[in-house]
């Protein structure tokens, strides 16, 4: 048995919740989930930043045929095509920020952000039992009241600015590997950011 953390949006959470499902559009990261596997679900663009529900892997992956995910629906088509059954087993609602200092696997306690980014948290890796249960015992607790931050729009670009040469789309593998070096330059000498100042960047890549 495997723990991880599962970044997800807001509007997504909500169908996760009542629909207890969730879905990734990588195989590398599907191949990563076993039945069984204990999951928490992380909320980006939360503030605070939240923990929100605790599931177990009911069913192995199956290939979704529909779109589901509103993106998908409004696309019509299928971007998140491998799909798990979960069981619930507990909802709620933790600061992530302030848990975040008694986390293991948060090394920088400065940078706690960039452990809960990309389409699985931590850089993609399982997360100690020892946090998974802190979290979830967290979760008993009465949940705490947060908002949601609106997503950033992206800037359409005038005629003048439209660059000659496309750059290359960012991959999930060099959003991992550029967030391991800022998280470098972040142990290395800088001085420490706030708390408050790390919260604002906690959106990332997610699945769901």
């Amino acid at each position: 048995m495997n723990f991880w953390i599962f970044p997800t949006t807001a509007e997504h959470w909500e169908l996760v919740r009542t629909h207890n499902v969730y879905a990734f559009q990588r195989e590398a990261d599907r191949d990563k989930i076993k039945l069984g596997d204990k999951t928490i679900c992380y909320i980006v663009r939360s503030d605070p930043p939240v923990f929100v529900g605790a599931h177990e892997i009911a069913k192995p992956w199956e290939e979704a045929k529909e779109p589901f995910w509103p993106e998908e629906k409004a696309e019509g088509r299928v971007i998140r095509p491998w799909r798990f059954q979960l069981t619930p087993l507990r909802h709620g609602a933790v600061d992530a920020r302030k848990l975040s200092r008694q986390l293991s696997f948060v090394k920088n306690k400065h940078a706690w952000s960039i452990y809960l980014r990309g389409s699985l948290a931590n850089f993609g890796r399982r997360i100690p039992e020892s946090d998974y249960r802190l979290i979830f015992e967290e979760l008993a607790k009465p949940s705490i009241p947060y908002q949601v931050r609106p997503a950033l729009k992206p800037k359409v670009p005038s005629v003048a600015e439209v660059p000659k040469r496309a750059e290359p789309l960012v991959t999930t593998e060099k959003f991992e590997d550029e967030a391991r070096g800022l998280l470098v330059e972040h142990s290395k000498g800088s001085s420490p950011t706030s708390e408050s100042s790390a919260g604002r960047t906690s959106s990332g890549s997610t699945n769901v």
